[in-house]
């Protein structure tokens, strides 16, 4: 889906420093089975994100192979995870930006569009997080029970995001393509579309998402909206 739509150069990353961050756009990080960040690497995402990368992240916390269940990985966008959270079952959530109660842009061009409007979010297996007062202070939009967005927002504004966004899961099932884990819900399709919204609502949610930070990182002074263009190959990464 996404190299339909983009350029696309995909890199796994071991350890997250500055200079290998640098040239990425997006980066899907999961430290579920993995180890906790440590101090460096933490301190290396929030620089990447403060200059403008847009970082896709985890609050699941059901179980956690290293028991750290992410309390580093999303603490520091005031969200406090539960460790042995229940294992939700698979839950279809409404998208609705007046109930999100927002007129920001990049959340407006999140769940509008250009890529449709998502209208419904799909996912399995979500555990529980606790959005503390901080999230609201830097800006945190929420979208669903689990589903947190945090538009850019300047550091001395007081915001954790500066020139770049983050968006809060609390279960990758929803990115995932069921061929590749049981329950991926990536290729979702609701059974109601008559509103206009987006046939396969996950895979619209994603696709805006990356279409709004490749738009700011070519353009940090834009409003947001994607002009499709002729571009290098922008990096998106796992860790």
């Amino acid at each position: 889906t996404l190299r339909r739509h983009f350029a696309l150069q995909l890199d796994e990353l071991e350890t997250l420093t500055e200079e290998a961050m640098a040239p990425v756009d997006v980066l899907i990080i999961c430290t579920t089975e993995g180890p906790a960040l440590s101090s460096a690497e933490l301190a290396s995402m929030r620089a990447w994100v403060e200059r403008g990368g847009a970082l896709v992240t985890s609050a699941f916390s059901n179980w956690s192979a290293h028991n750290h269940f992410a309390v580093d990985t999303v603490g520091w966008l005031g969200v406090r995870t539960v460790p042995h959270s229940r294992f939700h079952s698979q839950n279809v959530a409404e998208l609705d930006l007046q109930a999100a109660g927002t007129d920001n842009e990049a959340a407006t061009e999140l769940l509008t569009g250009p890529f449709g409007r998502p209208g419904h979010f799909a996912n399995l297996g979500e555990s529980d997080f606790l959005v503390q007062p901080d999230a609201e202070r830097y800006g945190a939009v929420k979208i669903t029970h689990r589903l947190l967005f945090y538009p850019p927002r300047a550091v001395e504004h007081g915001g954790v995001t500066g020139m770049g966004r983050v968006l809060v899961c609390s279960n990758y099932h929803w990115l995932a393509y069921k061929e590749y884990w049981a329950g991926g819900l990536f290729a979702y399709r609701h059974h109601n579309t008559a509103e206009g919204n987006a046939l396969r609502p996950n895979q619209a949610l994603l696709l805006n998402f990356v279409a709004g930070a490749v738009a700011a990182r070519a353009d940090p002074y834009c409003c947001g909206r994607w002009v499709p263009s002729p571009a290098p190959p922008h990096p998106i990464s796992n860790h």
